[in-house]
């Protein structure tokens, strides 16, 4: 990874920069001698230098910062959707899948996304609602819903909608609108022992999980 042309500046100066018309970007000349199969391969695209380098991020995910990993993948992530570099997606699951296996969560829920959607890593549905439920079990609110969703669907794991319901329920109770309402939608489809039975085994994996600390983040665009 050291060889990452790539570099994000922290905060919100990564996303000022990265939603500028040019993406932050400077023409330069294209070398007579470049192959254009090696081109697909190259860090950056033909035409563009990135002068906004924060060589300190990069150097605390290559050192094991697992924060810094994730940021540099979140960022690699956005400028794939504002620019449409679609190759550069396996290099962000790279950096996100380093933080997530530290036990990162929010990694652990971009990770299941990648695998949900199939972006930069081949869709694995089995893959993604293990991810999900290891950022579930930290407490997160978003990939209960997830996987809620995913049990309701039986994408990936055999459909299950009482478990789908105990974790939309779980999802909702630390705050995630949409979960609410569609745990409120799948409980016109259970009986009222089954609802009970949902609602049972809810409390009871409640007073297991963490709860939030801060207000839920939303996702990069597209996830």
């Amino acid at each position: 990874m050291a060889g990452i042309a790539l570099a994000v500046i922290g905060g919100a100066g990564v996303w000022a920069a990265l939603r500028q018309p040019d993406g932050g970007a400077v023409e330069r000349e294209r070398p007579a001698s470049e192959d254009p199969v090696l081109a697909v391969l190259a860090p950056e695209p033909y035409g563009f230098s990135l002068p906004y380098a924060n060589p300190e991020l990069l150097a605390a995910a290559e050192s094991g910062d697992a924060e810094a990993q994730y940021q540099l993948g979140l960022a690699i992530v956005q400028r794939h959707w504002e620019r449409g570099e679609q190759r550069r997606l396996g290099e962000a699951a790279e950096w996100v899948a380093k933080a997530a296996e530290q036990g990162h969560v929010r990694a652990q829920l971009v990770m299941g996304g990648l695998y949900e959607k199939g972006r930069g890593v081949i869709q694995d549905y089995e893959l993604a609602l293990a991810w999900y439920r290891r950022a579930a079990a930290q407490g997160n609110p978003q990939a209960m819903a997830r996987l809620g969703r995913m049990l309701r669907t039986g994408r990936g794991v055999e459909k299950n909608l009482v478990e789908a319901y105990v974790w939309l329920n779980l999802a909702s109770a630390r705050g995630d609108p949409h979960a609410e309402i569609d745990r409120d939608r799948l409980r016109r489809m259970l009986s009222t022992e089954e609802v009970n039975r949902a609602q049972d085994r809810s409390r009871h994996i409640d007073r297991d999980l963490p709860r939030p600390t801060g207000p839920v983040q939303p996702l990069p665009i597209g996830f």
